[in-house]
């Protein structure tokens, strides 16, 4: 078994003991994401968000770009940085991916962005 793979399952197993504590004021559910990044996760730090949206053409595309821009940046209280952006378009220009690396101060920064993106008509994915 890899390192990578045992790391994996002993957070896991840790997980499920318990022994990872909630950090004050995060809801403990499955449905978000603040309790087991916020425990797992030392904030302020940079993280990367990944998000794929369907663009059929060149303006489609720009406006994708420019509301994954705006929720990330809305959801971070900070400006993105021109090198934290890397774009591609995938499958002959239909589906567009973006990759974000964004500094964050909490896991609710992190479920704000995850949440602005889903509502995103074109996204098809994100994490």
């Amino acid at each position: 078994m890899s390192e990578d793979v045992l790391q994996r399952v002993n957070t896991v197993s840790r997980a499920h003991q318990g022994l990872y504590k909630v950090p004050e004021g995060v809801p403990d559910t499955e449905h978000g994401v603040g309790a087991i990044t916020g425990a797992l996760t030392s904030f302020p730090t940079e993280h990367v968000f990944q998000v794929v949206g369907k663009t059929f053409s060149d303006t489609e595309r720009a406006q994708f770009l420019s509301q994954v821009e705006e929720a990330v940046q809305a959801n971070t209280d900070s400006q993105l940085a021109a090198e934290a952006l890397s774009v591609q378009s995938r499958m002959g220009g239909r589906y567009t991916s973006v990759r974000i690396q964004q500094r964050v101060d909490a896991a609710e920064q992190i479920a704000a962005v995850l949440t602005a993106l889903k509502r995103l008509p074109q996204v098809v994915m994100c994490f």
